[in-house]
């Protein structure tokens, strides 16, 4: 009786212990796969804020480190001050076909030549062989190449791949904040993936094998890399962490922490219809605006920012002068490049040239007189001056888009936050006057040669509503050659 009696209570108390295991073990299971599940759902759900939050309004805040990155340009940055030809570029080394860089043929920088020899495999640079003291290898920007540039985030010059996103959460883990901080909010340190969702947005030269091999960051950016983002959960939202300081100064000027703003979709068609309007903006601006946009520059005229030490006449014919004792400063190349230049036009017989012993200075230097040569359109010539416009006349230029975004997120360079378009296009001159089919003249002379030959750049942004009004393209135009700079 009693071996049976603490059998059975024995064997009670084992069934009540397997029982409780079993509930143990099964309520363990369930709490795993919950905790597995809000996980995931914590996942989606912090994911979804930061992709929401690339499109906060912080360039007027700054309060997002999320929309910083997103509006961030990813960008090949292509400057070398070590072989930038100033004597090319000027002061106008960012603009079409002003950039160059001059490399020495005997150069040892083996990494710098393979960058630019990739870029001139994509048709970004072209290159080719000059002398200037001696020999040097001259890669200058594409049309192509043109369309793809744009001022990186530091306002260096660089070809734009495009902006990286936020991809997949990697890891969530709690990030243990400074006791002295007395930060009450339970902060998380989140590891994100961030690059190009999918290989078609980036431009199809950034994926020429040889741009992949000599510029780490495609590949980079295609395939992702970490980045850490701290976020806190408040209410039931997640958001991302601010900085007691950063809430402050925001408060400060009554700015409210994550003023949203988010991105329309841009239909193909609008795009369509508003490289149209800016094709008949672009000629409006020529028939009406400024008459000088169709017009070859010379030395003198203000639109090729060549000087020269003194304009002559009532502007009815060209004439110039360049002056032999005038004191200069190291920054005054009239007297090197600007003469040279115009000596090689007399040289040509475009030009025609005397020299005087008596031409009154201009400006400040009003009443004194300096010995010099004068400069003008030899009679051969003289025609090709349109009496009308003041101005060497080539007739109505067509406009070419060469690129055209148009964007409504909030990135630094919109207006206020509103749709907006960028664009750049080429004015080429398919039907020049007669004159300017002169097979003889277009030998001789460089300027008219580049205009046929490049046309006339241009670029600006403008918001959308604007560029359907007649007129109201901002930006500047220039024309695409520098043939002043090529001496």
């Amino acid at each position: 009786m009693t071996y049976g009696y603490l059998w059975g209570e024995n064997m009670e108390i084992i069934q009540k212990g397997f029982i409780f295991i079993l509930l143990f073990t099964c309520s363990n299971l369930y709490a795993f796969q919950l905790s597995s599940l809000e996980g995931k759902l914590d996942k989606e759900d912090i994911l979804k804020a930061i992709q929401r939050d690339e499109y906060l309004n912080n360039y007027f805040t700054n309060e997002s480190a999320i929309a910083k990155f997103a509006q961030k340009k990813q960008c090949i940055r292509v400057y070398y001050p070590d072989y930038i030809n100033y004597g090319v570029l000027k002061s106008k080394y960012r603009r079409a076909f002003k950039w160059a860089i001059d490399i020495p043929t005997n150069s040892d920088d083996i990494k710098t030549i393979s960058e630019l020899d990739a870029l001139v495999k994509v048709k970004l640079l072209s290159k080719k062989t000059v002398l200037i003291k001696e020999t040097l290898t001259r890669y200058s920007l594409t049309n192509k190449g043109w369309g793809a540039t744009s001022l990186s985030y530091n306002g260096t010059f660089c070809f734009y791949l495009g902006r990286a996103k936020h991809l997949s959460i990697k890891s969530i883990s709690k990030f243990k904040m400074p006791y002295y901080l007395n930060i009450k909010d339970t902060v998380y340190e989140v590891a994100v993936l961030v690059g190009l969702s999918d290989v078609s947005e980036l431009p199809e030269w950034a994926l020429h094998p040889d741009m992949r091999e000599e510029f780490p960051l495609i590949n980079k950016i295609l395939s992702g890399y970490e980045k850490k983002i701290m976020m806190v959960n408040t209410n039931g939202l997640w958001h991302e962490y601010l900085t007691p300081s950063l809430i402050k100064k925001m408060e400060k000027y009554n700015r409210t922490p994550f003023s949203e703003y988010f991105q329309k979709n841009i239909p193909t068609t609008k795009k369509e219809l508003l490289k149209k309007e800016i094709q008949h903006s672009a000629t409006w601006q020529q028939e009406h605006g400024n008459p000088y946009w169709s017009c070859i520059p010379l030395p003198g005229d203000s639109s090729n920012g060549v000087e020269v030490d003194r304009k002559l006449g009532s502007g009815k014919k060209y004439s110039v002068a360049i002056f032999d004792n005038k004191k200069r400063s190291k920054w005054d190349t009239n007297e090197t490049i600007t003469k040279a230049y115009l000596d090689n036009l007399v040289s040509y017989g475009l030009l025609m040239s005397e020299y005087r012993n008596q031409i009154e200075g201009k400006k400040k230097e009003q009443g004194q007189y300096f010995k010099g040569t004068v400069y003008k359109l030899s009679q051969e010539y003289n025609h090709i001056f349109d009496e009308k416009r003041k101005c060497i006349y080539l007739g109505k230029g067509k406009a070419n888009i060469v690129d055209l975004q148009i964007n409504a997120s909030n990135t630094s360079d919109l207006f206020d936050g509103r749709e907006s378009a960028k664009y750049k296009y080429i004015i080429t001159f398919p039907t020049p006057p007669d004159w300017a089919k002169d097979e003889k003249l277009q030998s001789l002379w460089p300027d008219l040669q580049g205009a046929l030959k490049y046309g006339r750049a241009c670029a600006g942004q403008s918001k959308v509503e604007d560029i359907t009004e007649e007129g109201r393209l901002s930006g500047s135009c220039w024309w695409a050659f520098d043939s002043v700079g090529e001496l």
